[in-house]
C-alpha cells in the first residue's frame, strides 16, 4: 500500500504575492532530510480508515495534511526541483534545464556555441533564467547537495558559453546591420 503526502506545500513568490499559490503534496519526512531552511513540519494526522477484509487492504483513507507556506524565489522552478529531490535523477534535471542535446560527438562547448547559433538571445536569456531560478529555490530551501550543485553549475557553465557566443555573433551582425541602417 501507497502512504499518502503528509503535507501541502503551498508554494508562493514574494513577486506574484501570496494570491498566486502553488499546491505541492510531498512527504514531510522528504522535505525535513533535505531543506534545512523548512521549519519543524507539523505531524498530519490519520482522521479515519475503514478496514478492509483479511485479503484485502484498508481503504477510506482520511488523513488531515498541514498547508505549509512556503515563499520561494521561483514558483514555476520548484516542481523540478522537488522531482530531483524525490529521485536524484540528474538527467531529468538536465532534459528540464537544458531544451537541447549534447550529442555523443561533441562538447559541452560545442553544443552551447551550436544552440547560441540557433536560438535568439532573448530566448537564450530565458532559458538561463531557469537556471538562477532553479538556483535560487536550492539556496532559499537550504538544500546542501553536491550533485545537485554540480549538476546545476555545469548547465550554467553551458549557458555561460552559449551566451558569451550569442554575445559574439550579435557583434558580428550589429555593425553591418547598422551600415544597412544608415547606408554608412
Amino acid at each position: 500500500m501507497v502512504s499518502p503526502p503528509t503535507h501541502v506545500l503551498a508554494v508562493y513568490s514574494e513577486l506574484l504575492g501570496p494570491s498566486k499559490v502553488a499546491l505541492f503534496p510531498v512527504y514531510g519526512i522528504v522535505i525535513a532530510a533535505l531543506c534545512s531552511n523548512i521549519p519543524p513540519l507539523p505531524p498530519s494526522t490519520l482522521l479515519s480508515q475503514r478496514k478492509g477484509s483479511n485479503h484485502s487492504p484498508p481503504q477510506d483513507l482520511v488523513v488531515s495534511v498541514p498547508i505549509i507556506p512556503t515563499k520561494l524565489p521561483s514558483v514555476e522552478m520548484f516542481q523540478p526541483l522537488l522531482s530531483y529531490l524525490y529521485t536524484r535523477n540528474v538527467n531529468q534535471l538536465f532534459d528540464c534545464l537544458l531544451p537541447f542535446d549534447i550529442g555523443s560527438d561533441e562538447s559541452m562547448e560545442e553544443a552551447a556555441k551550436r544552440h547560441a547559433q540557433t536560438v535568439a538571445l532573448k530566448q537564450l536569456l530565458n532559458e538561463a533564467s531557469r537556471v538562477q531560478a532553479i538556483w535560487s529555490n536550492i539556496i532559499a530551501l537550504g538544500i546542501f547537495d553536491d550533485d545537485l550543485f554540480s549538476s546545476v553549475e555545469m548547465v550554467w557553465n553551458i549557458y555561460s558559453v552559449a551566451l558569451e557566443e550569442a554575445a559574439r555573433k550579435d557583434q558580428e551582425v550589429l555593425p553591418s546591420a547598422l551600415e544597412n541602417a544608415f547606408h554608412i
